[in-house]
């Protein structure tokens, strides 16, 4: 194949992946870490939000709305106070957002999830080119653009209003200084000048984007350091060009205090005491058995969550039965591309990366006892390796290498049944990939961790009479979980009244509330979100609509008048 038919099966694969990513990219509803994103962006708060009384929706969604005068001062100013992330992102989406004109007054959600799934795209070109940076093989270099084609796991975090998908690049591009320098000093030649530089200045902007790419420069450190420690042991004697590598460390350890004092001083609003929540006697083992669904999320998923029983256990059985039958293929030909000169390097450096990655993630969950495992979006941190090493494998499978001149004939015939063999192994993975994406699009897994939609329709379909929302303020969580669900009520008949009940002082403060309720006209339908008073004076529990969804817990105090 000539440079065009190679470019022509890329511009395929980028098709497919970018008609996956914008697919239904505004059907899914707002949850609470993505309006974070709208409103920061937008250079807004969303502390503005008055405590302690009944306000409309347009009051509530105030923070979602465009400011003219709003600048990036402003994005800077909100995001230091009220949040912990570095500000790249939301520098480049407020800049993003302002090309695009308002729906309804409020900020476009088609818009803000654009420019993530835009950058998603773009990931599809770049492993394209690591693939074959690492590989050299064309074959590698389709098969790993594929896979991150059709990656459920990438489809869902490009349909996200985050900066996941910009970090997703960074990555690739530090991996890519990772894999030529592991291969300067297995080779002992020193790092060309222009790529140190490049890859300090990837590493300092990819931790700019967000914190948990130092989770991706400490796996790389690991690797490093085992290459080092072999590099001595075997030739024992000491690879001159170690200063460069030397001071590429130097420069991105100064990119990483510069950020410290900032993050330090960030305003976390308790957005963080979740991932201190976990079992400290079960984290072991739930943190390994996550960390195995998360690897297989990124390949492949099957309908499990929020449906209803027989499907979840019909789906729970049909992926066991496939990760069981690739698990073997997937380590039979990792020995092989071990044992291969050509490809060694390479597979060390991938495997060293990912399992550094992961043993990051174990040791901060179970020794520090913060448990990121639990969310997988977090994993983004080595989910392009994990791709990666995959199309290796699956490059093996569909097209063993060649043998060498003077093979026998039934050498020939094994590599000929190999091929037959391998191909239909690596088609079903990518239509098993394709299959969970358009699951991803339609909402069946990958579902949002708050289905503001969900109890918007209950509280609709539920309710005949005037409706009070009310929340507490425990945290700057409860801002957002409220301005998401008054979200889905634009466009309703329905036109709730909404409550923030200032908690602090007094988390056992009612009175609040009572005083709300009593200024109000009944008859009135009360819908306590997050927040559970024992009782409403005047008004009665309703415990057949007293349950939860997903990030909201929900009860329904009906006030008669």
């Amino acid at each position: 194949m000539g440079w065009r038919q190679h470019a022509g099966l890329l511009l395929v694969w980028v098709a497919v992946g970018a008609a996956l990513r914008f697919t239904n990219l505004d059907a899914k509803s707002l949850w609470s870490d993505e309006i974070s994103t709208l409103v920061f962006s937008l250079g807004n708060s969303v502390r503005d939000i008055p405590l302690d009384q009944a306000i409309d929706l347009n009051r509530l969604l105030l923070p979602l709305q465009p400011r003219a005068i709003a600048g990036v001062g402003d994005v800077l100013h909100y995001l230091m106070t009220e949040s912990n992330h570095p500000p790249t992102y939301f520098v480049l989406d407020h800049l993003w957002l302002r090309l695009f004109s308002p729906e309804n007054g409020l900020v476009s959600v088609t818009a803000a999830r654009s420019l993530p799934a835009l950058l998603g795209v773009g990931a599809i070109p770049a492993m394209f080119g690591l693939g074959w940076l690492t590989f050299r093989s064309h074959i590698v270099a389709h098969l790993v653009a594929v896979l991150m084609a059709v990656s459920p796991f990438g489809v869902y975090l490009a349909q996200e209003a985050r900066h996941y998908t910009l970090g997703m690049l960074l990555i690739i591009a530090s991996l890519a200084c990772l894999v030529v320098a592991a291969q300067s000093i297995r080779d002992r030649v020193p790092l060309p000048v222009w790529l140190c530089l490049t890859w300090v200045g990837v590493n300092g902007l990819g931790l700019s984007v967000h914190y948990f790419f130092a989770l991706t420069l400490c796996a790389e450190g690991l690797v490093l350091l085992s290459l080092g420690l072999w590099d001595v042991w075997q030739r024992k004697s000491f690879y001159s060009g170690w200063w460069r590598i030397g001071v590429v460390g130097l420069g991105t350890a100064i990119g990483a205090l510069i950020w410290l004092p900032l993050w330090q001083g960030t305003g976390d609003g308790g957005l963080t005491h979740w991932i201190f929540k976990s079992d400290p006697i079960n984290r072991w083992l739930w943190t390994l058995l996550r960390i195995f669904v998360w690897l297989v999320s990124m390949v492949t998923l099957l309908p499990v969550e929020n449906q209803p029983l027989p499907v979840t256990i019909a789906s729970a059985i049909v992926l066991l039965g496939l990760v069981a039958w690739l698990l073997p293929v997937v380590f039979r030909e990792l020995k092989l591309l071990l044992k291969e000169p050509l490809t060694r390097g390479a597979t060390q450096t991938l495997g060293g990366f990912i399992l550094g990655a992961i043993g990051l993630f174990l040791a901060i969950a179970n020794i520090l006892g913060a448990d990121l495992t639990v969310a997988v979006r977090y994993h983004f941190v080595y989910f392009p390796a994990v791709l990666l090493l995959l199309g290796a494998v699956l490059a093996r499978c569909w097209q063993p290498p060649n043998l060498l001149a003077g093979q026998r004939l039934k050498v020939k015939l094994k590599v000929k049944l190999l091929q037959a063999r391998g191909k239909p192994t690596v088609v079903l993975v990518v239509l098993l990939g394709a299959i969970a994406s358009g699951l991803v699009v339609t909402n069946q897994v990958f579902q949002k961790p708050h289905r503001a939609d969900l109890l918007s329709k209950e509280i609709q379909s539920t309710s005949q009479v005037p409706v009070l929302i009310a929340m507490t303020n425990g945290n700057d969580l409860r801002f957002r979980e409220m301005i998401a669900l008054g979200y889905e009520f634009l466009g309703s008949p329905a036109m709730p009244r909404f409550l923030l009940v200032n908690v602090r002082p007094n988390p056992g403060n009612t009175l609040v509330l009572e005083r709300t309720i009593a200024q109000l006209r009944w008859p009135l339908d009360v819908w306590t979100i997050n927040y559970s008073p024992d009782a409403v004076p005047g008004c009665n529990l309703d415990s057949q609509h007293s349950s939860k969804v997903n990030g909201y817990r929900y009860r329904r105090f009906q006030c008669p008048g």
